[in-house]
């Protein structure tokens, strides 16, 4: 495996250097969507805990000390004709769609994980099996 889609030593020493208050939030979150399928891994892609299955399909952004967003998206180039949007079953309310091909996932540190967690496993899953329709090897 390439070392750049499958490196957790690099996302663990970004967790560590950025000391962010919602750290265990974050962790939470990566064991979440690294459980969803055993052909997920992880590596750093723009500066973020990013997570690969065929293509970078997900992102966290920590930038804010209050919350964590968890980025779904296919890579950095926008494709409109995804079926993400019309495919991806979340409660009401659960992710935000900037556009087709991204949806938000947001957690502050209020939000109950163990209601948080499940959903987002879901989405993981069913985000993983989108993206290696979309995207070429």
């Amino acid at each position: 495996m390439n070392q750049e889609f499958d490196n957790s030593d690099a996302v663990n020493a970004l967790i560590e250097r950025g000391a962010h208050p919602l750290t265990l939030l974050i962790q939470e979150v990566r064991r979440t969507i690294l459980s969803v399928n055993p052909t997920i891994t992880e590596g750093v892609k723009w500066n973020s805990p990013s997570f690969y299955r065929h293509g970078w399909f997900a992102t966290i952004r920590a930038f804010r000390p209050d919350k964590i967003e968890v980025i779904f998206h296919h890579g950095a180039k926008r494709k409109d004709d995804s079926p993400a949007k019309t495919s991806i079953q979340a409660p009401s309310g659960f992710l935000r769609w900037p556009s087709p091909d991204r949806a938000i996932a947001t957690l502050t540190k209020d939000d109950a994980t163990e209601a948080f967690l499940p959903i987002l496993a879901k989405v993981a899953a069913d985000w993983a099996k989108i993206q290696i329709q979309t995207e070429s090897p």
